[in-house]
C-alpha cells in the first residue's frame, strides 16, 4: 500500500449546495433547481496541522471529531449528537481492549487515539469535505515488537487504512483494510510475544472497532429482530446483521454485510463494543503474511420514537442485502466502497447530461464525472417541486460532481443533471 501525504485545505462552505473553495459563489437568493438552504448537509474543518491534522466533521444534529496531533492515530476521538457525547472512552479499559474507535490486533495494543501502540506513521486525508457528503481516510503503520516462534526478536510492521464516508442524515459507511506482507521481516511473529496484558494468550483476533458510552440516562440494545438484546456474561453478542444502541431520544445503529464476522461486547462496564472480525478462526500461535478487508455502515439519529419506530434499525438491516443498481443513462452501476454511486476510484463517466432511473428506497448519492469542467449544475426530478438534493464539486477536479439526494428513487421517476460549462 502506497500512503500519500496531503495536507488539506480547510472546508469553508458560505452557500448551500458548493464546496466555497472548488465553485463560484451562489447569488443571495435560493436557485431555481432544487438545492435550497433548508437542505441537510456536512462540512468538513480541519484541526490541528501538518502530520498532526485531523477534523470535525459536523451534520445537522451531530459531530464527528477525528483526533489530531502528531504522534497520534487520527481515529474519532468524539462522537457528539444533539451536544451529547456518545463515543465510548474508559481509561480503566486494557491495554488490548476495544476503547473510543480504531483498529486492533488483539493482544497488542489497540490502535487508536491516545492508546499505547507505537505510532510509526499517521497520515489524514479529506478528499471530500462537503456540503453533499464528507469522506475522510485514516492511513496508519505500526510496529508489532515481539519474538519469532523460536524466541529470536523481531520487528513487524503492519499497516491499514480506514475510510470513514459521512452523509448529511447521518449515515457513515466505513471502510477498512489491515495488511502486512512481511515488509522489512516475512518471519511469523508469536501471538504471546505481542501481548500487552501478559495474558500468555495464543488467540490472534485482527478487527475494527468503534464504542459507544453507557450513559447516565441509560440505554437499550436491540438486536437486528428489534427486540432488546442482553450481552452473555464475560462474552460477546453475535449472529446479528444489524443492531441498534437505543438511547431513548438518540440511537446508534451499525449494519454488516455478514452476521458471522460481527459482534458486541463490553469491554468495560461504560463501553459498548461493536466489532468486526476480519477473520473468523482466532486460535493461532503465530502470525504470517496478512491482508483483510472489511466495511461496516453506521446509522445515526435523534428525536426518536427508539430506533424501530424511527427506521434507523431497518436502515442498517439493508447493509445485508444487495443495494439496487442505479441507471444512468444506458449504464446500471452499483453503489461504491464509499456507499455512493460511482467512486473516487470510478466516477461514472457522463458526457453533458445524465439521466438516473431506478428504485432506491433511502436516501442516496452519486459520484460522476463530466467530459469537461463545469462550473455549474442543474438537478431536475419529475414531479418533484422545493428542495430534494444538495450538490458539490469534488476538491481539484473541475469535471467531476457529487450530488446526495435526500429522498427515496421510484422506477416511475427520473432525475436529470446537466452539466454548466
Amino acid at each position: 500500500m502506497r500512503l500519500v501525504l496531503v495536507l488539506a485545505l480547510a472546508g469553508c462552505f458560505g452557500k448551500p449546495g458548493f464546496s466555497q473553495r472548488d465553485a463560484p459563489e451562489q447569488g443571495d437568493d435560493a436557485p431555481s433547481d432544487g438545492t435550497m438552504f433548508d437542505m441537510p448537509m456536512v462540512t468538513f474543518t480541519p484541526t490541528g496541522t501538518g502530520l498532526g491534522m485531523g477534523g470535525t466533521v459536523s451534520g445537522p444534529f451531530f459531530t464527528l471529531h477525528f483526533a489530531d496531533g502528531a504522534s497520534t492515530f487520527h481515529f474519532p476521538d468524539h462522537l457528539l449528537i444533539d451536544g451529547t457525547e456518545h463515543l465510548g472512552s474508559d481509561q480503566t479499559a486494557n491495554c488490548y481492549a476495544e476503547n473510543q474507535a480504531g483498529m486492533a490486533l488483539f493482544p497488542a495494543h489497540t490502535i487508536r487515539s491516545g492508546g499505547m501502540a507505537v505510532v510509526n506513521t499517521s497520515i489524514f486525508l479529506s478528499p471530500l469535505e462537503g456540503p453533499a457528503v464528507v469522506k475522510v481516510t485514516v492511513n496508519w503503520r505500526t510496529d508489532l515488537v515481539g519474538t519469532d516462534t523460536g524466541g529470536a526478536a523481531l520487528t513487524r510492521h503492519p499497516l491499514g487504512s480506514s475510510m470513514f464516508t459521512v452523509f448529511p442524515d447521518g449515515r457513515i459507511v466505513r471502510s477498512d483494510s489491515m495488511s502486512d506482507n512481511g515488509a522489512g521481516s516475512t518471519t511469523p511473529i508469536a501471538t504471546s510475544s505481542i501481548d500487552c496484558q501478559g495474558l500468555g494468550t495464543t488467540s490472534y483476533f485482527p478487527t475494527s472497532f468503534f464504542t459507544l458510552a453507557d450513559l447516565p440516562g441509560g440505554e437499550t440494545l436491540l438486536g437486528e429482530n428489534g427486540q432488546p438484546a442482553a450481552i452473555p456474561a464475560g462474552t460477546d453478542l453475535s449472529g446479528n446483521q444489524a443492531v441498534c444502541l437505543d438511547y431513548g431520544t438518540q440511537g446508534v445503529a451499525f449494519g454488516w454485510a455478514n452476521a458471522l464476522v460481527s459482534r458486541v461486547r463490553q469491554p468495560t462496564p461504560n463501553l459498548y463494543a461493536f466489532v468486526l472480525d476480519f477473520i473468523q478462526s482466532h486460535n493461532v500461535a503465530s502470525i504470517g503474511s496478512f491482508n483483510y478487508t472489511g466495511r461496516t455502515e453506521m446509522f445515526l439519529g435523534h428525536g426518536l420514537g427508539s430506533c424501530v419506530q424511527s427506521g434507523l434499525l431497518g436502515r442498517a438491516r439493508l447493509v445485508g442485502t444487495a443495494a439496487p443498481a442505479l441507471q444512468f443513462n444506458s449504464d446500471f452501476i452499483n453503489p461504491g466502497e464509499e456507499g455512493i454511486y460511482g467512486s473516487e476510484a470510478a466516477p461514472v463517466n457522463v458526457a453533458s447530461t445524465v439521466t438516473l432511473h431506478g428504485a432506491v428506497t433511502t436516501t442516496f448519492a452519486v459520484w460522476i464525472r463530466f467530459a469537461d469542467p463545469m462550473s455549474d449544475i442543474t438537478v431536475t426530478k419529475a414531479d418533484t417541486a422545493g428542495p430534494f438534493f444538495v450538490k458539490q464539486r469534488v476538491i481539484g477536479k473541475p469535471r467531476e460532481w457529487v450530488v446526495w439526494f435526500r429522498d427515496p428513487l421510484t422506477p416511475s421517476q427520473a432525475i436529470t443533471i446537466a452539466g454548466q460549462p
